[in-house]
């Protein structure tokens, strides 16, 4: 039988422990919160807190193709940002949707010093909601930028988001056509 001063310092010393680990786990997830906070602090102030939660957790998510500038004719046709909708498809379930929603969201995807030299011509319209709001970001793919409505100007894509999201929308529409 073990004297019990022994058995009281294991006691205490699997405590001590204990309570070390809450703390490190504690700071180590409070590290990761403050991280990922400086890692979108500009993606999230141009995209708004509501938006910005809707890019990251929207239920559904919505590829909307454009096309042209809608005629002026008068002729009935669909159109959103001055331009026809050729097609709408779902892509909440798509395989990689995840990394393009966090990339929305990361501020090393934007290259946020560069100048706006054109006016962009949206490509595609990503829209994202839940059962109460929708939150629009429209797309041009081409020379590189993403905006959503609002008193807002257009954001210069960096490379590597845009290469992913062109990747990403050809996927898409491989699948589709299957």
């Amino acid at each position: 039988m073990l004297p019990r001063s022994l058995v009281a310092g294991k006691i205490h010393s699997g405590t001590l422990v204990i309570l070390v680990i809450v703390f490190a786990a504690l700071a180590a997830s409070g590290f990761a919160w403050w991280h990922q906070y400086q890692q979108s602090r500009r993606a999230l102030a141009y995209w708004g807190a509501g938006g910005a939660t809707l890019i990251r957790r929207g239920e559904i998510v919505e590829l909307i193709e454009l096309g042209p500038r809608s005629p002026d004719d008068g002729a009935a046709t669909e159109t959103l940002f001055e331009r026809t909708i050729q097609g709408r498809f779902d892509i909440s379930a798509a395989p990689g949707l995840v990394h393009s929603r966090q990339s929305l969201i990361s501020d090393a995807s934007f290259q946020w010093d560069a100048e706006t030299d054109a006016a962009p011509a949206w490509e595609y319209v990503l829209r994202f909601r839940d059962e109460h709001e929708e939150f629009l970001v429209a797309l041009d793919l081409t020379a590189g930028y993403a905006w959503s409505p609002g008193d807002r100007p257009p954001l210069r894509l960096g490379p590597t988001l845009q290469k992913g999201l062109q990747r990403f929308f050809a996927e898409q529409s491989q699948r589709r056509t299957q």
